[in-house]
């Protein structure tokens, strides 16, 4: 085996490639100076300072971290102009700024973006776009068609491959992942901080992401906050810098773990209950004081989050007695039965992109049937869903042989990744639509990579990180640029 996952797990274990973050983290200030600034001000000085703060908050990103630029592009999935990210009379706002840098990215690392394109996930998302594509020639929603193709078109697969390039090309899933959790943490912050004006409805906002998106991004980082701080806690001779991290993990996920509460997502929720449940039947099956010990925290978390409802909501989500609850969770069994009459009607080809509200209410509108699976099947047919399906539950299987012939440290990695994915995957039975679950792209590429770093022999220079030296002379000298799983 590789020590790509110990690299990767350990990331100031040699001091040079500790002191080659010194650079990102004083870059950093600069953006952060004129961001506070900015907000501070107002007129031409804000533009100004506007047009300061992204330019040089962008070439940081890319230059230091574009996983963290990327995965903030993709969550927000806004690609059009926007007023509220433009002041003044500017023609263009921050995100398409954001978009521009991705096709950057996805220039600059193409050859990278060619070689994740062959594994099975990028290239079932490719054959799924031209599908979404075509689909709206028969669609009887072409308002909400049209809504599906050009985010798929313009956020979710340029996102998806240059952050699974980024992550082929680094040999690595600690940049991504970090991005993951600082955007998740970030934006719990902020939605706590301004915690008067971000609730709607009674349940957690932030920065324009719903109460759904906002638990699913939090619950995301929260569950790398915990993994990755039980990892670090857990490393034999831990070095202080370990402990410190391990300790900052789980500090970090008590603000995390009141946001999530306070979305009041039913969905993200039971995902989260899981999620952790497969985390710990791989990592403690055989030892049951510590089973015991984490039956006994989740008592105390379901303790704490009933106590941070009652203090800090209106009204509990999770009270199934309560009669709007029961009104939500009605509806979803009659959009469930409505969606099946729509696939017997249609079965093989669907109603086509964007159809299903057409076809279920009349209306050409945002409004899905809260399943990923019953969704597609009813809008591009039973043959597309069971080739998702298929590729779902072949990644998954290839998955478990992956792990047993890993060694100790590529295991933490792979169990983390496979743990996000079910979260997602639980996620996206719940709530949401094809665009909401976009995530769920990314994270199934991202455990593809994982095991095929981690099959790769001991001593193969194709699995060092890039900021190992030697790790970008050989990358570099690799006309391929091919570590894909077997077989893609």
């Amino acid at each position: 085996m590789s020590r790509a996952g110990a690299a990767a797990l350990s990331p100031g274990a040699d001091w040079v490639q500790r002191l080659r973050l010194i650079p990102a983290v004083l870059a950093a200030v600069a953006p952060a100076l004129l961001a506070v600034a900015m907000v501070l001000t107002s007129g031409d000085v804000k533009v100004f300072l506007f047009l300061a703060t992204i330019t040089v908050g962008i070439v940081w990103a890319v230059v230091y971290w574009p996983e963290f630029l990327v995965i903030g592009y993709f969550l927000a999935g806004r690609y059009g102009f926007e007023d509220r990210l433009a002041p003044g009379e500017l023609p263009f706002s921050a995100n398409q700024v954001a978009f521009v840098a991705v096709l950057a990215l996805l220039a600059i690392h193409g050859r990278h973006v060619i070689a994740v394109m062959r594994t099975w996930t990028m290239s079932f998302l490719i054959l799924f776009t031209a599908i979404l594509t075509l689909g709206i020639l028969w669609s009887r929603g072409p308002e909400y068609g049209t809504y599906k193709v050009l985010h798929t078109l313009f956020v979710v697969l340029p996102s998806s491959l240059v952050m699974l390039a980024l992550v082929h090309r680094r040999r690595s899933l600690v940049p991504f992942l970090a991005a993951l959790f600082g955007l998740g943490l970030g934006l719990d912050l902020v939605g706590l901080a301004t915690f008067e004006t971000s609730v709607q409805v009674g349940r957690l906002t932030s920065l324009g992401s719903g109460p759904i998106v906002l638990a699913r991004v939090v619950g995301a980082a929260l569950l790398v906050s915990v993994i990755g701080g039980i990892h670090f806690l857990r490393t034999p001779e831990r070095r202080w810098w370990e402990l410190g991290l391990g300790i900052g993990g789980l500090l970090a996920s008590l603000p995390l773990f009141a946001g999530f509460v306070l979305t009041q997502s039913r969905g993200p929720a039971v995902a989260l209950v899981l999620a952790l449940g497969i985390y710990a039947a791989i990592s403690f099956a055989t030892d049951w004081r510590r089973l015991v010990a984490i039956a006994g925290l989740t008592a105390a978390a379901l303790v704490g989050a009933d106590y941070v409802i009652n203090e800090f909501a209106a009204w509990s989500r999770f009270d199934m007695e309560h009669p709007a609850n029961m009104v939500s969770l009605d509806g979803r069994r009659e959009m469930l039965n409505l969606s099946l009459a729509v696939v017997l009607e249609a079965p093989i080809f669907g109603v086509g992109t964007g159809g299903w509200p057409v076809a279920v209410y009349g209306l050409d509108m945002r409004t899905y049937p809260h399943n990923f699976f019953v969704e597609i099947a009813a809008e591009h047919g039973v043959v597309i869903t069971g080739l998702l399906a298929a590729l779902f539950l072949g990644v998954v299987a290839r998955w478990v042989p992956a792990y047993r012939r890993a060694d100790h440290e590529d295991r933490s990695l792979l169990v983390l990744t496979l743990v996000l994915f079910v979260y997602l995957f639980a996620n996206i039975q719940f709530s949401g639509d094809l665009i909401d679950n976009r995530l769920i792209w990314i994270l199934l590429g991202a455990m593809e990579l994982s095991m095929a770093f981690s099959a790769a022999p001991r001593g193969d220079p194709g699995v060092l990180l890039a900021s190992d030296p030697r790790a970008t002379e050989e990358i570099d000298a690799d006309p391929t640029g091919d570590v894909g799983p077997p077989g893609t």
